[in-house]
């Protein structure tokens, strides 16, 4: 049974106490009514919580620039990775890239939160974007993600406008020694991480949250049956 049906069975004990109070009294049935509403607005919102979402993307690069004088003699730079991305904030909370060619090879790790500028001049807010629509077809803006390895940072940002040498259109992936090699533009795919767990099955209820909306029940169910007795003995 699952947490819808949880809330169903705690439905039809207020219901039913709503009932029982109606037979003695029917002016009873309108506070009744407000905690289960309450209730219902309580369980609405602890459903609705942010979840994380992991994304794979690969980088492939295209051309480099050489604006700054340090990317020659030219390389070639690709790399891969994955995000956990925070789908209320659509921000990145985790991951790292793998660059497997060029001056920059290696593994980073995801820089948390956002930057206007460091010590290598990187600025990044960690938005990402999956939905890639023709209004805004870039997963990542133009400020971008950096990755870190404690003493080399890896800015991967979008170029909607030319920039820095690169052309409009394009994904930008640059490190910082701290200068700027490789300086280098390509393109970028972006896929969903498939969940590992395949359950047809059911899931399996929330313990807390039964126990919270049944408590909550049956006592709303005393209460209304001891205001209805008093009703009944006063009369």
């Amino acid at each position: 049974m699952g947490l819808n049906s949880d809330a169903s069975l705690v439905r039809l004990l207020l219901i039913g106490s709503m009932g029982t109070v109606a037979q003695n009294k029917k002016m009873k049935t309108i506070p009744t009514a407000i905690v289960i509403a309450a209730l219902v607005a309580g369980y609405g919102a602890s459903s609705a919580r942010a979840t994380l979402v992991e994304y794979d993307f690969t980088y492939t690069q295209t051309g480099e620039s050489d604006l700054y004088g340090h990317a020659s003699p030219s390389s070639t730079t690709d790399a891969h990775g994955q995000l956990s991305v925070n789908s209320a904030s659509s921000l990145a909370t985790g991951g790292w890239i793998t660059v497997s060619s060029g001056p920059a090879t290696g593994t980073y790790d995801l820089a948390a939160g956002s930057s206007n500028g460091d010590g290598f001049g990187f600025q990044w807010d960690n938005y990402v974007n999956p939905t890639l629509t023709p209004a805004d077809p870039y997963f990542v803006d133009d400020i971008g993600i950096v990755f870190t390895n404690g003493s080399t940072e890896v800015n991967l940002w979008s170029n909607p406008f030319p920039q820095y040498g690169q052309p409009e259109g394009s994904y930008s992936l640059w490190a910082a020694f701290p200068d700027y090699n490789p300086e280098s533009y390509g393109i970028v795919t972006l896929s969903l991480v498939p969940d590992p767990v395949a359950n047809p099955t059911p899931s399996v209820p929330d313990g807390g949250m039964t126990l919270c909306l049944l408590g909550t029940a049956m006592a709303g169910l005393a209460f209304f049956r001891r205001k209805a007795t008093a009703g009944l003995i006063a009369h």
